[in-house]
């Protein structure tokens, strides 16, 4: 759970905080040069939007530490899924394709959030049981 824990740091750390202090620059930088603003933010847009990847990573390692199998039945799947709708930021701006998988990169998303809070409820539950047991 401690290297999931780190992943997700700093997938959360580098992705959407990055990507918001690119974009914040980068209106700045508009004012002088419109065309290195908007390259800096698409490549914001990138870095944000490719973050969900880290959680995937995150996702996936806090799953190998839990011993029931409806976890990795459910995680892996979603994970995936999370990654591959990752691709919605090579299609074309407000094409039926990038909204689906914007949509399902969103469903995803949050899909694995509550997964990942369950995920700790277990985790923790367990150091719970083991401290209680060894303080018998």
């Amino acid at each position: 759970m401690h290297k999931a824990v780190k992943v997700f740091l700093v997938g959360m750390f580098l992705g959407p905080i990055l990507a918001e202090a690119l974009g914040f620059i980068s209106s700045f930088i508009m004012l002088i040069d419109m065309e290195v603003g908007k390259s800096i933010r698409l490549s914001a847009a990138y870095i944000g939007a490719l973050s969900s990847v880290w959680f995937s990573l995150a996702l996936v390692l806090a799953v190998l530490e839990t011993k029931p199998i409806r976890y990795k039945v459910v995680v892996y799947p979603v994970a995936v899924l999370y990654t591959l709708s990752t691709s919605y930021i090579f299609m074309k701006p407000d094409s039926i394709t990038e909204t689906m998988l914007f949509n399902i990169n969103y469903l995803c998303g949050i899909s694995s959030l509550t997964i990942g809070g369950f995920l700790m409820l277990h985790h923790f539950k367990t150091q719970c049981e083991t401290v209680s047991k060894h303080a018998k």
